[in-house]
């Protein structure tokens, strides 16, 4: 997923939610429709698409859904941020799984 637009399409068609551009930079407890369980659902549906691990605290730290698409992006990736706990995702060049301390 490389655009805001595919990111607003997955939400429309998988979830149910019809975002606009505002609603994308609002907090999240203010989106329309948003409820707590869409972050489980659109954290699975992000890891199918992109094919990647992503871990669950980043998305419970985002407060909008254009940063949530930030982490999700397939094109860039400008979050760098580590899950204390456990960061599983896969090394770019050998495809094996890390794991942080």
């Amino acid at each position: 997923m490389n655009t805001i637009e595919e990111f607003r399409a997955l939400l429309r068609e998988e979830l149910g939610l019809s975002v606009t551009e505002e609603d994308l930079a609002a907090p999240l407890d203010q989106v329309p429709g948003w409820d707590s369980v869409h972050v489980l659902s659109l954290l699975t549906l992000l890891e199918r698409r992109t094919g990647r691990s992503l871990p669950l605290s980043w998305f419970l730290e985002a407060s909008t859904l254009t940063e949530i698409f930030g982490l999700a992006r397939t094109d860039t990736r400008t979050d760098t941020r580590t899950d204390n706990r456990t960061d599983n995702r896969a090394d770019t060049r050998t495809g094996a799984r890390t794991t942080a301390p």
